[in-house]
């Protein structure tokens, strides 16, 4: 559970200290107003221990709907068990689903009604509606269309997750998925002319695993494989340098991830790199050629890895071999 929380009644963090305060000043009255910090997440949060009265620890904050909503992968403020029992709660669903042959999802819910729910909408709205009766019309017809879909559809947004699903032997890897994944947009590149992030797939489609010859360009996928970090300044900046595939390398700063003590361990100087410990890394994006300038003007391609967020290191899965 998080210490730390955002409070939806005062628009302000709040840390586990200050809410007998707020409460004694009722400047909070609902113990589930609140949500996750982090803004790739912001799912809803409800206080462990709202009554002073029959509780003697300390408040903290948990995910209000744990099964349905639980922290995104990469979360700032997730705990490494929210971040477990989440994994094996997923690769259970899904597990569940390929039985009973519901359609397994790969995205995010939240984008549901913004996209195929709002095209759906849209075509059926008229000319003659007022503006209030379109919004609610609206609201009404996409609630319709999630709710009809989350009854044939089983949701996922989370690479750790999507990692274990594709080694557990129950998980069919050639059974039906489907992609509703968004590049975070860049201003400097072009996402839209990638492909694959809402496609019909599978597991053993969307893994790819990165060896000597050729890999798919511009395509959605996890690419994966057997690595090494190395260090390149003081700040935490890495480079992932993969073993079968030396041109293809992933710039992020480790500082950035989450309990990130384990892969430090695999961290070294590139002078040392012969010695350096593999991991199988695993990054969810495209590789494309980038134009590169040089410092006389002219231009070259690059292999340039594009990951599906904004934040590198939101998109980079590590697992010991």
């Amino acid at each position: 559970m998080s210490e730390v929380a955002f409070s939806l009644e005062r628009k302000l963090e709040i840390n586990k200290a200050q809410i007998r305060s707020w409460q004694r000043q009722f400047l909070i009255s609902d113990k589930t107003k609140f949500q996750c910090l982090d803004p790739k997440c912001q799912i809803p949060l409800s206080c462990a221990c709202w009554e002073e009265a029959t509780h003697k620890r300390g408040p903290y904050f948990y995910p209000t709907f744990k099964k349905e909503h639980p922290h995104v992968f990469g979360c700032n403020y997730a705990s490494p068990n929210e971040i477990k029992d989440a994994i094996t709660h997923e690769v259970e669903q899904a597990f569940e689903s390929q039985q009973k042959r519901t359609e397994i999802v790969l995205g995010n819910p939240k984008s549901f009604s913004t996209t195929t729910g709002t095209s759906t909408i849209t075509s059926d709205s008229t000319a003659s509606d007022t503006s209030d009766d379109k919004s609610k019309t609206k609201t009404v017809r996409t609630q319709i269309t999630e709710m009809e879909h989350r009854e044939q559809s089983t949701w996922y947004r989370n690479l750790a997750s999507f990692v274990s699903m594709f080694y557990d032997e129950k998980i069919n890897n050639l059974a039906p998925i489907t992609l509703k994944l968004s590049f975070d947009k860049r201003d400097n590149f072009d996402v839209s002319k990638l492909t694959g992030a809402r496609i019909q797939s599978s597991f053993s489609r969307f893994f790819y695993e990165i060896t000597t010859s050729n890999v798919p360009l511009n395509e959605l996928h996890i690419f994966f494989g057997k690595a090494k970090i190395i260090k390149l300044n003081n700040n935490g900046l890495c480079k992932i340098n993969f073993t079968n595939k030396p041109s293809i390398k992933l710039l992020f700063n480790v500082n950035h991830l989450p309990d990130n003590i384990n892969i430090k361990k695999y961290i070294g100087i590139q002078s040392n790199f012969e010695k350096l410990p593999e991991v199988v890394v695993y990054f969810e994006g495209a590789l494309s050629f980038v134009e590169q300038a040089k410092k006389d003007g002219t231009t070259y391609s690059q292999l340039t890895a594009i990951p599906l967020t904004k934040e590198f290191y939101r998109s980079l899965y590590f697992k010991k071999i």
